[in-house]
């Protein structure tokens, strides 16, 4: 049986996504602060280490997790470095979801996959750095929602 772990699994997408594995049969382990249940840990995302243990067995990491927003420049850089070295070092695949301030103040009335990325916000460059994090470890196609690290 596959198996995920829900980074921020008490949130909103976390929920959604927790629920949707578990539906498609996958192993599930919710991972956040004040959970409760037999399938889930609590575990500092930004620490790589523990990050790594509680991930070990895991197909998928799911990064669900969504600091604050006067938080985001501290915690998302550390939150990307330790879900990167976790999948690297289980050699699971990193799932995220994405949000809209990459494509900046000018959102287009329709996005494609080729919508090009104009981070001019506070919250874009922060959001757009996340991803050219993930993109410089994984190649050109920064947007892929998925990356299975070796």
């Amino acid at each position: 049986m596959a198996s995920v772990i829900i980074l921020g699994a008490k949130g909103r997408f976390g929920r959604a996504a927790a629920q949707a594995f578990a539906e498609a049969g996958w192993a599930v382990t919710r991972a956040g602060r004040g959970l409760s249940g037999a399938d889930c840990v609590e575990v500092d995302a930004t620490d790589a280490q523990a990050l790594q243990e509680v991930c070990v067995g895991q197909d998928v990491i799911v990064n669900a997790v969504n600091p604050p927003y006067d938080q985001w420049s501290r915690t998302i850089p550390k939150l990307t470095d330790a879900v990167i070295a976790a999948a690297r070092a289980v050699g699971a695949t990193v799932m995220i979801p994405g949000n809209i301030y990459n494509y900046g103040r000018l959102l287009p009335p329709v996005l494609r996959e080729d919508t090009p990325w104009i981070a001019n916000t506070r919250k874009g460059g922060i959001s757009h750095s996340y991803g050219a994090d993930l993109s410089r470890q994984r190649g050109p196609d920064h947007r892929a929602a998925r990356r299975r690290f070796h």
